[in-house]
């Protein structure tokens, strides 16, 4: 079997990204696969946690706790920054024929330039105001 060495760092950094990788996994898991996803992933969690005294880490797992809830906030964290990324370049393309009086090509260089102008007015916007001024109209 290969061996990695990591150094504590990349140890802790490594048991983040599993922490992670596991949130998201059982996120988009179907309901009914949900518990044996968990636990599979608990398993592997727990495995690596074996390895904790070589990197002297203490055997509570308080600090396991604090480095998972810093995981899960960097989680969240990116999440809320990617829905914002991801509203204003749908809506960059859904005013992109407002704007230009064209249907947005997605393999011209023109058009996507003109695009992310549009998509960083709209970051501008929720940067300033979050969500405060998006409106659904039917």
């Amino acid at each position: 079997m290969a061996q990695i060495e990591l150094n504590k760092e990349q140890y802790l950094k490594v048991l983040q990204a599993i922490g992670i990788a596991g949130m998201m996994e059982e996120f988009i898991t179907e309901e009914d696969s949900e518990e044996a996803v968990a636990n599979k992933n608990y398993e592997f969690e727990e495995y690596l946690l074996g390895f904790a005294k070589e990197y002297g880490l203490e055997d509570d797992e308080e600090w396991f706790d604090e480095l998972m809830a810093d995981a899960y906030d960097m989680a969240n964290e990116y999440g809320e920054t990617d829905m914002y990324q991801r509203l204003a370049w749908e809506l960059a393309i859904l005013s992109f024929k407002e704007k230009y009086g064209k249907d947005f090509n997605n393999d011209s260089d023109e058009d996507f330039e003109k695009a992310m102008e549009l998509e960083d007015q709209f970051l501008d916007e929720f940067e300033e105001s979050g969500l405060d001024n998006v409106k659904i109209v039917k």
